[in-house]
């Protein structure tokens, strides 16, 4: 009887050492993992800075050699150009103010007036009680690179685009339209049915597998506001009457 009481404690032994050690390996292999991937993810930072110094440094040399030869237009390219790097290469922070948001898309408009000239016309009127609202880091640029994509097509006059930002007695709101031709009725029902899906559920963002960030444009800006500013949110867009698209960011007290 003793016999078998020591046997069978030690194969209990056994088996507990067993398990742990299983576990332990576990540990110390997801331990091992992790810390690969954090090295790697430190490496990718690393690296990003990188490419936007050497960018920096290629633009400001092209800049200096420019001037040397009385080349006006090609710093200020340089300089526009060097400001949006700046401004999409900053992880530092999530969010910006609504004044940063003005000058980034001043810079990136700009330069495309250098190559569309005569054919884009542009104004930003934002009031200026706005400009220290925080809103998300490159919430106007997508909507207004829409416009541009997609607005000159079939376009016989210069395409213009009007930026406005207005303070409001219920809150503010940011309006950004163009005369080009319109979102395709197919794709726009597509983009509000998705969006309205996104309004009335209140567990999207936890447990409801289909609802994914999809890309850099409209539907992923319209959710990083929503994430953001919550119920006080509201976003329209919609084919304008007299031609063109019309984007409506409404933000409530």
């Amino acid at each position: 009887f003793d016999c078998v009481f020591i046997d069978s404690s030690t194969d209990f032994l056994n088996n507990t050492f067993d398990t742990m050690a299983l576990k332990l390996k576990k540990s110390v292999d997801e331990s091992m993992k992790t810390q690969s991937k954090i090295q790697k993810a430190y490496y990718k930072i690393l690296q990003s800075q990188m490419n936007p110094h050497f960018l920096h440094n290629t633009i400001s040399v092209i800049s200096i050699m420019a001037k040397k030869i009385g080349d006006n237009k090609i710093p200020d390219i340089c300089s526009k150009l060097n400001n949006l790097l700046i401004y999409t290469s900053d992880i530092s922070e999530d969010h910006v103010t609504i004044g940063k948001e003005k000058e980034n898309i001043s810079s990136y408009l700009g330069l495309l007036k250098y190559r569309y000239e005569h054919r884009l016309e542009y104004f930003i009127d934002i009031d200026k009680e706005l400009f220290d609202i925080q809103i998300p880091r490159m919430t106007l640029q997508p909507f207004v690179e829409n416009s541009v994509k997609h607005g000159f097509f079939g376009l016989s006059g210069p395409l213009t685009i009007h930026v406005i930002g207005k303070h409001l007695d219920s809150g503010w709101e940011i309006i950004i339209k163009d005369n080009g031709i319109g979102i395709d009725e197919t794709e726009l029902s597509k983009i509000t049915e998705e969006i309205n899906c996104y309004n009335n559920s209140k567990t999207w963002l936890d447990d409801d597998p289909q609802f994914k960030v999809k890309g850099l444009g409209i539907l992923n800006t319209f959710m990083r506001l929503k994430i953001l500013f919550e119920d006080r949110f509201e976003f329209e867009i919609k084919n304008r009457i007299d031609g063109g698209t019309e984007i409506r960011i409404h933000v409530k007290k």
